[in-house]
């Protein structure tokens, strides 16, 4: 049984789940969560402090994006920024929407909202 906590949320008006996770094995995270096209996630041989995926839920086939951080103490405000602008711009892509400067509050509303998430699993307070 995995010991890797997985925290989802759901935008509500946007069709595709965010998964949190801080802490656990990549072992677990390749046995729950798979590439969009149902390939096996690969990280290579880097290190990482944070990463995002674009992920398919292998028990529900849903979409979404996956945030990872290995070592859970290095949750800090320029990686939360950092990859809540990534998971933004990859919902925004598979959406369909643009971001740019005459058009910048659903984009910002977004990655707000990532953010907050991975607040909550950072602090293990949630709404």
């Amino acid at each position: 049984m995995s010991k890797t906590k997985v925290h989802e949320f759901h935008p509500q008006i946007y069709p595709r789940r965010l998964w949190v996770i801080k802490g656990g094995l990549f072992v677990d995270i390749k046995d729950m969560f798979s590439q969009r096209d149902g390939k096996e996630l690969d990280l290579g041989d880097e290190d990482y402090d944070a990463l995002t995926y674009s992920v398919m839920l292998k028990d529900t086939k849903k979409f979404g994006e996956l945030i990872w951080f290995p070592d859970k103490t290095s949750i800090g405000q320029e990686k939360v920024t950092h990859e809540s602008s990534h998971a933004a711009m990859d919902i925004f892509r598979d959406i369909g929407a643009d971001v740019d400067t005459d058009n910048q509050e659903p984009f910002a509303y977004l990655a707000g909202w990532i953010a907050d998430c991975i607040d909550q699993v950072k602090r293990d307070k949630f709404k």
